[in-house]
């Protein structure tokens, strides 16, 4: 019983991770350098309340982070949501066993994850998590 159950999961992740290579390829094909977008990230860790964010980007910089009552925020938040980050987390998701990547989507046309939900079920007292992340209003910038 076991056995096929493991064998499920396997193949599950592996139909993922060719799922996230071909949308990464995607998004870099494009070569898009100038852009912003809003994400969403909800967690435990309790920054709810300032989402969405509008992240905004030049030359694959982050340059701008403004909270959705038009606060400007630190530009930390590059470590949260950039979209390469989220990439990178999603590909750390699908290779560690104690976090699952329950589930995805992609945009169609530039290959970034819209949605992204992930469970981390790390050892010790209170440390069962998810992290979801939510992107829209994607849009190309001009060159500055």
């Amino acid at each position: 019983m076991f056995f096929p159950l493991l064998l499920s999961l396997t193949a599950c992740k592996w139909e993922q991770k060719r799922e996230l290579s071909r949308n990464r390829e995607k998004w870099q094909a494009q070569n898009i350098t100038n852009y912003q977008y809003k994400v969403s990230i909800i967690s435990s860790w309790g920054a709810n309340q300032l989402m969405p964010l509008t992240m905004v980007y030049q030359n694959r910089q982050l340059v701008s982070v403004v909270d959705h009552e038009g606060n400007v925020q630190e530009l930390y938040w590059d470590t949260l949501g950039g979209i390469d980050v989220i990439f990178q987390e999603v590909d750390d998701a699908l290779a560690h066993r104690k976090r699952d990547l329950t589930e995805i989507t992609y945009d169609p046309t530039y290959g970034f994850p819209t949605y992204v939900d992930i469970f981390y079920h790390e050892t010790g007292v209170g440390a069962e998590d998810t992290k979801r992340y939510t992107i829209s209003d994607f849009e190309i910038l001009t060159a500055p």
